[in-house]
């Protein structure tokens, strides 16, 4: 569909809907969250809330409905690829294809750009670009050329991956004839189980909400991004 002609329709939506609608006064029994102009204003009223309910509030006050795009690119190979510990630096092929990641990006959205120029839009300047990697060497080395060229580069633990402990460098088949005992206990509670010298599933999840979070501050209005 058109979307001048899918926003005609959605506008159509709620002008009919106006006459039915009825505006939420302060009524003290009610658990409820009045948002105005997507985001312009909140007010919760007697906030009470279960877990749900808490994870719709903190989507919504950080809604926003701004045209953003995002882009997830993969760290260059490190000099010690399969090590965690070592948390090594790119090798000379991993920082050729940094290189090559800025050049790429950078290309594309003048590509865009251009585009939207040809298509009569206006000529505008690009939207600021922000780099987000995880603190590991490695992550850090990739963006190393955005920032060379003045981009923001921001560095976040939660985007680190998980320690793997004993299980580093072992692959599956190596881990069930190394740790038969600790694969079983995995299979039945993984939530919970911990191999040896490794982070707990437990903090796994956890680090999925926080980098839930994440997701959610990067593209978001007015952010220190």
């Amino acid at each position: 569909m058109d979307p001048d002609e899918a926003a005609s329709h959605y506008l159509q939506r709620i002008q009919t809907k106006i006459p039915v609608f009825e505006t939420m006064e302060e009524e003290s029994e009610l658990n409820y969250v009045k948002m105005t102009n997507a985001g312009q204003r909140f007010f919760y009223n007697n906030v009470s809330f279960n877990y749900l309910s808490h994870r719709i509030v903190f989507y919504l006050t950080n809604l926003h409905v701004k045209f953003r795009t995002t882009f997830f690119v993969r760290a260059g190979n490190a000099t010690e690829e399969d090590s965690f510990k070592a948390d090594a630096p790119l090798c000379e092929g991993g920082r050729a294809y940094a290189t090559k990641v800025c050049e790429t990006l950078i290309a594309h959205r003048e590509e865009e750009r251009q585009e939207r120029i040809a298509g009569g839009g206006v000529d505008v300047p690009l939207r600021p670009l922000t780099v987000w990697t995880s603190t590991r060497l490695r992550t850090i080395e990739t963006a190393e050329p955005f920032k060379e060229k003045g981009f923001k580069v921001r560095q976040r633990s939660q985007m680190s991956q998980i320690n793997p402990g004993v299980c580093e460098r072992m692959s599956e088949r190596v881990i069930r004839a190394t740790w038969p005992d600790e694969v079983e206990k995995h299979e039945l509670d993984p939530y919970h189980h911990r191999y040896p010298r490794a982070e707990v599933g437990m903090l796994q999840f956890r680090g999925k909400h926080i980098a839930n979070h994440v997701a959610l501050v990067i593209p978001r209005p007015g952010s220190p991004a």
